[in-house]
């Protein structure tokens, strides 16, 4: 991944119920938005049982404001969606934010350790 592709991603695109979905990077101003809907959806995941999932029905209103804010989907049309496709469609955003932060942090790495490299 290139320095441009880190800075202005191109948003990837998943179909859902027959509809192309843009799932767009998270913005600055979205990370903690972003990071307790992640938890939410990890913590939901890890112990997935009907009783769990209505426990974590509390987290669907940022599950659903993450969906507005990295998708090209309108707030009525989040707001219809039924509780798969939304558990669905945070999957898709955390998978393509999660892989963003690693190449890019990855990049940081590489390139915080070539200028702590001791000279001679």
């Amino acid at each position: 991944m290139n320095e441009c592709e880190i800075l202005f991603p191109t948003p990837q695109v998943v179909t859902v119920c027959g509809r192309s979905v843009q799932i767009k990077c998270v913005e600055f101003q979205n990370f903690e938005l972003f990071s307790e809907t992640a938890q939410a959806l990890v913590a939901a995941m890890a112990n997935m049982s009907v009783e769990r999932f209505q426990g974590h029905a509390g987290n669907a209103q940022n599950m659903r404001a993450i969906l507005r804010k990295c998708t090209n989907l309108s707030r009525w049309r989040v707001r219809r969606l039924p509780a798969p496709v939304v558990l669905q469609l945070v999957t898709h955003v955390v998978r393509v934010n999660i892989h963003f932060f690693d190449l890019a942090l990855a990049d940081l790495a590489r390139l915080m350790a070539g200028q702590m490299q001791p000279s001679n």
